[in-house]
This record gives structure tokens, sequence and C-alpha cells, in this order.
């Protein structure tokens, strides 16, 4: 992907050996598949632009269902109110992602701990691990959980919902209602292939950075897969990102979370 630096190409390509490696599941094999989209999208990029864009946006979607599946599978609370088979839930998962991202995966943002990924090596298998970095601490202390998302984050004793993250990539996007945006990314891929009544879907034109985006949102992805399925335990961080989710979508009530954070 020309707009890819090779040390990106190797971390990517390097995850997901990582999951090459991983017992057979559902859920693996969704992200194995995501890759393989992504792939095929970058092969035909010159041949067919609609279908590129096509198979870069189900490899999103992939990506999402296996993490859907992940939770599923190791027993997660309420993780079966999301289906594999719903765009707008794979829309919502993908989306956690990126308001993750502008909550405490973003060195910029003040007062919540910043997150590094870590790469460790125990008895011949990789494990990916988290690392927390505090503004009130020196710069070279870090806190590391095990399992790596066995943490929760609270604002005056309840669970932080996101909500507020949710509104602003919303409105952002010019969407009052983060329900009527989900729709409308969960419909991105049937208006590249299919006619409305005002005409037939025309030849598209791309940002040049769309695979390269594409690609980092699928590794993000992957990551996030890895650090909820190589432990069978259930960890606190990923049942409070499922409840936001499913909060921030109308599925869940949950009365432990505080709805405006």
């Amino acid at each position: 992907m020309n707009d890819l630096n090779i040390d990106f190409i190797e971390q990517y390509n390097h995850v997901f050996d990582i999951i090459e490696k991983h017992p057979n599941s559902k859920s693996r094999n969704s992200m194995r598949n995501a890759n393989r989209h992504l792939k095929s999208a970058w092969k035909i990029r010159d041949i067919d632009l609609g279908m590129s864009v096509f198979r870069g946006i189900t490899a999103i979607e992939e990506a999402a269902t296996g993490i859907i599946y992940a939770m599923q599978e190791i027993g997660y609370d309420h993780a079966e109110k999301l289906s594999g088979h719903d765009h707008k839930h794979k829309a919502a998962v993908s989306m956690f992602l990126k308001v993750l991202e502008t909550a405490i995966f973003d060195p910029s943002t003040q007062g919540l701990p910043k997150i590094y990924i870590r790469e460790e090596q125990n008895d011949n298998q990789i494990l990916i691990r988290t690392a927390f970095k505090f503004d009130s601490l020196s710069p070279d202390t870090e806190w590391r959980p095990n399992p790596p998302l066995d943490f929760a984050i609270s604002v005056d004793g309840l669970l932080m919902s996101f909500s507020n993250h949710y509104a602003n990539v919303t409105k952002n996007n010019g969407y009052t209602y983060f329900i009527k945006y989900l729709a409308k990314l969960a419909n991105k891929r049937n208006r590249i292939l299919y006619a409305t009544e005002e005409g037939c879907p025309e030849i598209i034109n791309i940002e040049p950075r769309f695979f390269s985006e594409t690609a980092s949102e699928i590794q993000n992805m992957a990551i996030a897969y890895l650090l909820i399925s190589q432990h069978k335990e259930k960890q606190q961080f990923v049942q409070q990102s499922l409840n936001s989710i499913l909060l921030n979508i109308d599925k869940l009530n949950a009365e432990n979370m505080n709805p405006e954070l």
C-alpha cells in the first residue's frame, strides 16, 4: 500500500502471524478473513475500484465480527445482544475503538491514563500487553495490569460510558443521534453496489489514504482481538467496553455507568 511505510507493514503482518497461530475458532477465522479481504481489496484497486472499496469495508466489518465472537466465546455478560450479522452492531464495535482513540489512547487527552501496547515472550507464546502512564507520575513509571484489560475506568464511583465521546464523533460527522450515524455507516457498502431511486451508483473517487487508514483500523481491531482472546477469563475493561457499546445503541440499561461521561 503505497502510503504505508515498511515498519507498519511488518507490524501489521506480525499481528496477523500471531492470530494465525491461535487455536481455530469462529472469532479467529473472522479476523483472518478480514486480512484476506483487505489484501484482495488492494490487489483489485486498479481493476474495479468500487469492488475494492467494498472489500475494504467488508474487511473492517469482519474484524469487528471477530471481536464480537471473541466476547461471546469467552462468555462476557450481554455479549449475546450483539450480532455478528448486524451491520449496525459491527459498525458500533469499530466506532467504539475510534472513540477510545480520542479518550485514552490519544496522548493529548488530559486527565485519563494513557495506554500503550507492549509485546512480550512467554513460554514461546507472544502476548500482547497494556502499559499505563499517568500524568501525575514520573514519565518512566508504568502500571502493567495482568491480564492486560483487567481494569476499569470510573468517575465518582460510576463506570465511564464514553457517551460524551460518542456524541463528539457523531456531531463531527454532521449527525445529532449516534444511532442514525451508525445506520449511515452500516449502509456504506450498499451505496457502492446497489441502485436507488436516484439512479445507479457511479464510479467512485476515494481519498488516496483510504487503504492505509483501513489497514490501520484493521490492525487496531486485530490488537484489540488479541487483548481479549488470549485470556479466557473475563477482563473488567472488556466488559465495560461491551456495556458502553450496548448502552449507546440502546441495547442495555447499565445502572452502574455514567450516561454523561
